[in-house]
């Protein structure tokens, strides 16, 4: 639900909100007190007294300032642009991606979740690893008709044309038709195979399908360690289906999509794939 996501927002922010606010307060206060004493040694003709603690309040000042101007920007939730736009404007949000920065040599994990708007603008919120399935389910949710994953393609058409990326009409209303046309059902969907290499390791692969919109279910036993024989990945738009088995131990995607060679090529821009 979309109150559901806006809600998830607000709280997260609500937290930097917080420390953001205690941070200006007691750098600001330190720097207020600071001056204070020099404004005291001032008086009582204190010519180094006056000089030490100002040039000590500069500091705690600076900081203070800093802790301001970033506290400012999220001061509260109808403050945040994106969250004018998912709780005002949700349709003009078309695309929706996760973003995840590896830093190697200290092993840590960054993530974000990237809502794309009809200006061209992006808007990223940090989230945790293990809020990536809960954030995208919500946001599948709420903009059932934004394009969701990461691939070069979907990045340049973005920038040419953001609207061109929705997946559906605004709620409420119909897809335009050809005057004169008959109205028909959409056609249905097809499926489409291909094959992983052995060599690459099934948490590749299911960050690569995750990365692109698709929530995770319970997969299969394994069959090796951190194996396992089968899994499933599903978005109201999509659905990828695992099978590691014998005898060749091949990995193989059936993709049921729309438009499954599109989510193919989406897949090849992380995954060797063939067929």
């Amino acid at each position: 639900m979309q109150s559901e996501l806006l809600s998830f927002i607000e709280a997260g922010y609500r937290t930097k909100r917080q420390f953001r606010m205690l941070l200006w307060l007691v750098f600001l206060g330190g720097a207020a007190a600071l001056l204070l004493a020099s404004f005291v040694a001032f008086l009582s003709d204190d010519g180094y007294g006056t000089r030490n603690y100002a040039g000590l309040a500069i500091f705690p000042g600076v900081i203070g300032l800093i802790a301001f101007a970033s506290w400012w920007p999220i001061r509260s939730a109808n403050a945040m642009p994106i969250y004018r736009i998912l709780r005002d404007r949700p349709y003009d949000a078309v695309w929706v991606h996760i973003k995840h920065v590896h830093i190697t040599n200290r092993g840590v994990h960054h993530y974000w979740v990237v809502f794309g708007d009809v200006e061209r603008k992006l808007h990223q919120i940090d989230i945790g690893h293990h809020e990536v399935d809960r954030v995208l389910h919500m946001a599948q949710t709420a903009l059932p008709h934004a394009t969701f994953g990461h691939g070069q393609g979907t990045q340049q058409q973005f920038y040419a044309n953001p609207a061109s990326l929705r997946r559906g009409p605004a709620p409420g209303q119909q897809a335009p038709m050809q005057q004169g046309a008959p109205q028909q059902a959409a056609a249905p969907g097809g499926a489409l195979r291909v094959t992983i290499a052995p060599q690459v390791p099934f948490g590749h692969i299911d960050h690569a399908i995750r990365s692109l919109g698709l929530v995770g279910e319970t997969p299969g036993p394994q069959v090796a360690p951190g194996e396992p024989g089968s899994a499933a990945w599903s978005a109201s738009w999509a659905r990828v289906v695992y099978r590691y088995e014998p005898p060749h131990w091949a990995r193989a995607l059936e993709i049921s999509a729309q438009n499954p060679g599109d989510l193919r090529a989406k897949l090849a821009a992380s995954l060797p794939l063939a067929g």
